[in-house]
């Protein structure tokens, strides 16, 4: 599954035996997992890294409190984005607005997060998404709808936008 982390004990032949969260171990394919040393080998949090990955999961069900490509919800979308890329953001949308760095919607760029929520933010933060830039924002939507790119005035939350905030440095 996207994202999971599994500690690395050998190399034999085209595979690489790993340890399993039981403790017993399994042998995964080399062309079907990446090894990384450290979460700082892992692809840095570009915007196009995150988009280029996100894109990956468009018309995945979204699942309230799902994590993985069986589906997800709006924040356990970019809690799984941005850990793949070495981040890790708290796991809901209240807390991972609490993250980086405010940014003017003049001033947004691709990768940054764009949450909106009801009476401003003073009110409830409810959802999140990955701004792409062009007025697109790549989420997943409400148990109606699965993982869309979307524009910002068709994605059903324009009147609720509150707050631009940009994790990292990009």
């Amino acid at each position: 599954v996207y994202g999971v982390r599994l500690p690395y004990l050998e190399a034999k032949g085209g595979a690489r035996r790993v340890m399993l969260p039981d403790g017993s171990t399994a042998y995964l394919r080399s062309d079907v997992a990446t090894y990384n040393r450290t979460a700082s080998d892992l692809p840095p949090p570009t915007a196009s890294n995150l988009l280029n990955a996100g894109k990956r999961f468009l018309g995945a069900p979204y699942i309230w409190g799902g994590l993985t490509p069986y589906g997800f919800d709006c924040s356990g979308l970019m809690y799984a984005l941005f850990r793949a890329h070495g981040v890790t953001l708290p796991r809901d949308t209240p807390q991972q607005f609490q993250q980086g760095v405010t940014v003017a919607a003049t001033e947004m760029r691709p990768g940054d997060l764009l949450f909106f929520g009801k009476g401003g933010r003073r009110g409830r933060i409810h959802h999140v998404g990955l701004y792409a830039g062009k007025a697109m924002m790549l989420h997943a939507p409400n148990p109606h709808r699965r993982v869309v790119l979307a524009t910002l005035r068709s994605s059903g939350f324009y009147q609720e936008f509150v707050e631009c905030r940009r994790i990292g440095s990009r």
